[in-house]
């Protein structure tokens, strides 16, 4: 968007009606596509753009917002749509519903951009497209609906009128019929089924007689083989608890092992341990006497290290002492290369100033001429500026006598072409009378069939009562029919003294009385029953008739709208070409007075006069062009002597100045130069360098002997880890000698219980030769059980399955009856989708609606043309052509007619068409706003005016105030001066290089 950050909310609740001004570019049509956006996320864009996004930003910005707040049949919503060109060209929509009793906004944002989109859409009942085809008029877009094909703007009335409803009712009855269809084709291939099924019922019975007598058997054998293999596996649990002993044995033997090993090992480990510390004590006067040795080493190394570090200190404190002294050095030396370079500066200046001195003469002549030069050029600049005026006036004045020519010109070729146009028109005046009373018999037999066709459906309503009469009466016989046999049959069956029906006394005379009346009762039903569907029949068979003859005569009915329509048209045409013929002497008569002023140049007077005088004044202001020129040329070849008197000025105040600085520079540089040689610089740092190493000297530090030290340190260092270990020996002994004595006998009792574990093993491992006998013999009568089991479960799961279709087979019967029954009522309910599906199709109520709203549109679109083109121009909509067959074809055609006759819209002037885009798209837009689907009474009009003479203008704005009434808001954008008054409130846009666009609202 053009604009910035912190722009004001915009608050169209202030006004009805309003003018949205400013500059091309600066962001009128901005703010209309902050709408769009906001609410469809579409708005102007460059071609081949997916996308408006990437257009809408502003330059230099990386991401833009617009926060939308509208109302829709008294409820407030927001709408919250951002884009980011950072994050991958994020995007972000949110759709808010503001809640009174809460005071609050609350959340309507789906799960998906999409899903929410789709919400917005639904709340204002329409899309993008249909809003910019109905209720916003686009920049170079007022043709939005005209040129759209037919099959396009029926769609566009369709989502206007709210069809869609009528569509998805079409639809969904069309699936009702399918379905019901599908469901019959269901219910006969299940009766198909059922009776194949029931075929099977007498091998069914008999397999499960055979089976009963094979599962007894089975049964017998698993029973004698479960007893054997229970007596086998107690006795093999026998065994195993024995098996569970001899691995517990042989675990305790193992340990018993393991633990003799271990304590063998360590018995050798407190061996040798014992010789070791031995070996310590033999060697105690070595030990001790080298342990005092290492303890003096160590003293005098810890006194040599303190000399050391004291040593290091002096010398780091030295060092640094040492580099300042040269830092100051440094310094001087480079205070010193400063004057130096100053000096060689300033020799430069005072050359490069003598030189200008000594041009000093020729300078001073030079600028005294260039001055004289500009007092020259500005006096005949002035005379230039003048005639330069003069002569744009004079070319000016020229132009509009042209323009006035061209205009009488102009209108004569307009009067003379509206002659011949006239006269064509009138001349068709025979020809209008003869298709008039030909359309008038034409009308007139399509009457005679539209009553013959009404007839026709009264005889389909009449058909549908009594089909629906009939249909009633055959399901309420059927139930009675049933009830008589249900009663047939308990009395057949009863063995009772007493009726089964009734609960009376019943002796066999009375039953075969009962049977008899029942039966006779059943014949005559089922006789009437056999009649009703019968008729039914006949009924159906008679709509199915007079449903063609309805849509043979429906076919050809279709065409009266167009007979119609053509009649009124060639009316309208035979009155206009009345109306011509008077219009045509007029129109000769000014034909004739324009040629002769134009022949004797009999116009624009005034301006020739004025024209006169300027040229007189041209020719006495004496301007020479060439002398001018010359003049520039010398003023640009002197201009250099400008900037050199300038700088003599300044050579001439420095020079001195330059001479008084080198001098000095020259004493201070000698100064520095002495310094240096001598040294006298740095006396505090210089002193403290002498005490230095005077301290160096006198600590006396000596590296050999220090290195003699540390040798000797680390040739005794080991006893030190021996002293310590001869004290630990003389504790330690006496204890190991009691745990190599506690650990023979250990190993001595360890060895006898190892034995008789073995001994208790082997008797074990004998009895257990016996397992794997036991279990072959478990082996094979599990398997023998096993293979009975399974031969009973699969006898069981048969019978199972026999059973399961003989109880189905049983119950199949029952279902038969269901099904036939649904079918009667299938059938039926297809017949009325089908019906349904044409009603509320496109040739049906759709059809009838459109045809409604057209006749709308066409009233609304003429009142408008009749304001803003003095009833010239007529629109008609035309719903149906004949294709080249002959036959009707539905269609959306804009026929244009005016007092030259019916021509194709795109034969008008840019004028002419716009005003007729306009009157139909706002025709359109007072449709949507009083049709209850969609509740929008928003109009926007982004431009177009441009086309329209001053005449034509205030016929727009007359137009504009006239329908302000039908809608809660109008915006015109325009940046036509003429028009920016012509409304109560203006929105002036402007905008700043820096800060982008703002808006300001003007009230008249």
């Amino acid at each position: 968007m053009s604009y910035g950050e912190n722009v004001s909310p915009l608050d169209f609740t202030t006004f009805d009606l309003a003018c949205l001004s400013g500059s091309n570019g600066h962001g009128k049509s901005a703010l209309l596509d902050a709408i769009t956006w906001a609410l469809w996320g579409e708005a102007r864009k460059a071609r081949g753009r997916t996308s408006p996004d990437e257009d809408l930003i502003r330059i230099g910005a990386q991401e833009m917002e617009v926060e939308f707040e509208f109302e829709v049949e008294g409820d407030r919503y927001r709408v919250i749509r951002r884009y980011s060109r950072k994050h991958h060209r994020r995007t972000g929509l949110e759709l808010h519903a503001y809640s009174v009793g809460d005071n609050r906004w609350i959340t309507l944002t789906g799960r998906s951009q999409h899903e929410t989109q789709q919400r917005i859409n639904s709340t204002l009942r329409m899309d993008y497209e249909t809003f910019i085809a109905s209720s916003f008029i686009l920049q170079g877009r007022a043709d939005e609906f005209t040129r759209r094909t037919p099959g396009e703007r029926k769609e566009i009335l369709a989502s206007i009128l709210g069809l869609d409803h009528y569509e998805r009712l079409s639809e969904l009855a069309r699936e009702h019929q399918k379905e019901c269809a599908s469901s019959e084709q269901a219910a006969l291939n299940e009766l198909d089924r059922i009776d194949e099924e029931l075929k099977q019922l007498p091998n069914l019975e008999e397999r499960a007689r055979q089976l009963d007598e094979e599962l007894n058997k089975v049964n017998e054998g698993l029973r004698s083989v479960a007893d054997r293999l229970d007596g086998e596996k107690k006795r093999l649990a026998t065994l195993e608890e024995r098996r569970r002993q001899l691995e517990s044995l042989r675990w305790q033997a193992k340990e018993l092992f393991n633990n003799f090993n271990t304590m063998m090992e360590q018995y050798k480990s407190w061996l040798k341990r014992y010789k070791e510390l031995k070996d310590i004590l033999n060697k105690e006067s070595e030990i001790k006497s080298n342990y005092e040795r290492y303890q003096e080493a160590a003293r005098k190394g810890r006194e040599l290290e303190g000399k050391l570090k004291e040593l290091r200190e002096l010398e780091t404190n030295k060092r640094k002492i040492e580099q300042a002294i040269e830092r100051v050095k440094g310094e001087l030396e480079k205070q010193l290369a400063e004057l130096r370079k100053e000096g060689d500066t300033l020799r430069r200046e005072i050359n490069e100033a003598m030189k200008l001195v000594n041009r000093r003469q020729e300078i001073e002549r030079g600028y005294e001429e260039l001055q004289s030069l500009k007092r020259k050029d500005k006096h005949l600049e002035s005379l230039r500026r003048r005639h330069s005026e003069l002569r744009e006036l004079a070319t000016k004045i020229k132009m509009e006598i042209d323009g006035v020519r061209l205009s009488l010109e102009t209108q004569l070729k307009s009067i003379l072409r509206q002659c011949k146009e006239i006269e064509s028109e009138a001349n068709q005046k025979e020809e209008l009378e003869s298709e008039i009373a030909r359309l008038n018999a034409q009308l007139e037999e399509l009457r005679e069939l539209q009553k013959e066709a009404d007839s026709v459906a009264s005889g389909i309503i009449d058909c549908d009562k009594r089909i629906s009469e009939l249909s009633f009466k055959q399901t309420r016989l059927e139930d009675e029919i049933k009830d008589t046999e249900v009663k047939l049959n308990l009395l057949v069956e009863s063995t009772e003294p007493r009726c089964p029906v009734c609960d009376s006394p019943l002796d066999e005379e009375r039953k075969g009385k009962l049977k008899a009346d029942f039966e006779s009762s059943l014949d005559n039903m089922r006789s009437e029953l056999e009649a009703i569907t019968s008729e039914i029949v006949r009924a159906m068979g008679q709509r199915s008739d007079l449903q063609l003859r309805y849509g043979a005569l429906e076919g050809r009915l279709k065409s009266m709208g167009a007979v119609q329509q053509r009649l009124a048209n060639a009316e309208a045409r035979l009155e206009k070409a009345n109306e011509a013929a008077k219009k045509l002497e007029r129109l000769r008569g000014e034909a004739e007075e324009l040629k002769r002023r134009i022949k004797e140049n009999d116009f624009a007077a005034e301006l020739r006069e004025r024209l006169m005088a300027v040229e007189n004044e041209i020719s006495q202001l004496g301007y020479d062009e060439e002398l001018h020129l010359q003049v520039k040329d010398r003023l640009e070849s002197m201009g250099i002597y400008e900037t050199e008197m300038e700088l003599l000025r300044r050579a001439q105040d420095k020079l001195s100045e330059a001479e008084g600085k080198l001098n000095k520079v020259k004493t201070d540089i000698a100064l520095l130069q002495k310094r240096i040689a001598e040294g006298d610089f740095a006396h505090d740092e210089q002193r403290q360098l002498a005490e230095l190493n005077r301290l160096i000297d006198e600590l006396g530090y000596d590296e050999l002997e220090h290195d003699k030290v540390r040798k000797e340190q680390e040739r005794l260092e080991s006893y030190v880890g021996l002293y310590e270990r001869l004290s630990q020996a003389k504790v330690e002994i006496p204890k190991l000698l009691e745990q190599l004595r506690l650990l023979r006998q250990s190993i001595k009792n360890g060895h006898k219980r190892y034995k008789e574990l073995v001994k208790q093993i082997k008797a074990l491992e004998k009895e257990l030769q016996a397992i794997p006998q036991v279990k072959q013999g478990i082996m094979e009568l599990e398997g023998k059980h096993s293979e009975l089991d399974r031969k009973r479960l699969r006898l069981q799961s048969e019978k199972g399955e026999v059973e399961s279709n003989i109880s189905r087979c049983k119950g199949l019967s029952k279902r038969r009856e269901e099904i036939e029954s649904d079918l009667q009522r299938l059938r039926h309910e297809k017949r009325i989708y089908e019906l349904l599906t044409q009603a509320f199709g496109k040739d049906g109520i759709q059809a009838i609606i459109i045809g409604n709203a057209i006749s709308e549109v066409e009233e609304e679109a003429n009142n408008l043309l009749g304001r803003l083109t003095r009833n010239r121009v007529h629109v008609a909509f035309e719903l149906q052509r004949e294709t080249k067959g002959g036959t009707p074809k539905e269609t959306l055609d804009i026929k244009v007619s005016d007092e030259l006759g019916t021509r194709p819209y795109e034969l008008y002037s840019g004028g002419e068409r716009f005003r007729i885009d306009f009157a139909i798209r706002v025709a359109l837009a007072k449709l949507l706003a009083r049709r209850a689907g969609t509740s929008v009474r928003f109009l926007v009009i982004d431009e177009g005016f441009g086309s329209q003479d001053a005449d034509g203008l205030k016929h727009l704005v007359e137009a504009i105030n006239s329908i302000k009434s039908d809608f809660d808001k109008i915006i015109v954008v325009t940046h036509l001066e003429q028009l920016k008054d012509s409304f109560p409130v203006r929105i002036e846009v402007t905008k700043d290089p820096h800060t982008g666009s703002q808006f300001e609202i003007i009230r008249m």
